[in-house]
């Protein structure tokens, strides 16, 4: 499998799963990780509730953990707001933010908006069109350099 000799070749662990998402009381596919999760310094924001396999699912927690860090769940309403499309941004000071869409945000506990603001300043951004048509949402519009 070209994946999994990409990351020997390159000193990764290939982590597959499945994930299906319910639509129509039907379970489809998910088309891009991008929604399911969110990998940030201290948490992996995930909807472990699309990992229908249990094994899968204790496997993708253990590998997290493994990782040094937290399990951060989100639920599959969640996920459909787009909470897994967040994005972990730090400026010049090393300050993290977390971009989000208001949708996700909306659609997040209050008690899991307080852990996210006890790590990172919220950056929320109004973009229904984007999410709507786009099929994206934060993550998605904003491009990464490491």
């Amino acid at each position: 499998d070209l994946f999994q000799k990409f990351c020997e070749d390159n000193g990764y662990q290939a982590v597959i799963y499945n994930a299906t998402q319910k639509k129509n009381d039907k379970l489809h596919p998910i088309y891009h990780t991008n929604v399911v999760m969110c990998v940030t310094d201290k948490y992996v924001i995930i909807c472990l509730d699309v990992v229908r396999d249990k094994e899968e699912r204790k496997m993708l927690i253990r590998t997290i953990e493994k990782s040094g860090k937290e399990v951060f769940e989100i639920t599959e309403y969640q996920m459909n707001q787009f909470s897994g499309n967040m994005l972990q941004l730090k400026n010049k000071d090393n300050e993290s933010f977390l971009a989000l869409s208001s949708s996700a945000h909306q659609s997040l506990t209050k008690e899991q908006i307080e852990k996210l603001e006890s790590n990172f300043k919220l950056l929320i951004c109004e973009i229904p069109t984007i999410e709507k048509y786009g099929g994206g949402s934060a993550r998605c519009m904003i491009a990464e350099i490491f």
